[in-house]
């Protein structure tokens, strides 16, 4: 009876150990998936505001040169009359 004792412990303590690495095995991937994830979202964030510094540059400077040229329209037109 005791060898059978001895026998099922170490089944139980194998089986312990499987279910214990495959804990980790599963912790360690949902890391490494959210570290993915979470880079891949500040990336996209990174870019959204690149871009719109970008897009918000291009319409500052159109301004600019709109302002530009009715200052230069306006002294022209002073200088006419």
């Amino acid at each position: 009876m005791s060898i059978e004792k001895t026998e099922y412990q170490d089944l139980l303590n194998e089986l312990i150990t499987l279910i214990e690495n495959a804990k980790k095995l599963v912790v360690s991937q949902a890391n490494s998936a959210l570290t993915v994830l979470f880079w891949h979202v500040g990336k996209r964030i990174l870019n959204h505001n690149l871009q719109n510094k970008e897009e918000n540059t291009e319409n500052k400077l159109s301004l600019q040169c709109h302002e530009n040229w009715l200052r230069n329209s306006e002294r022209i037109t002073r200088k006419r009359t």
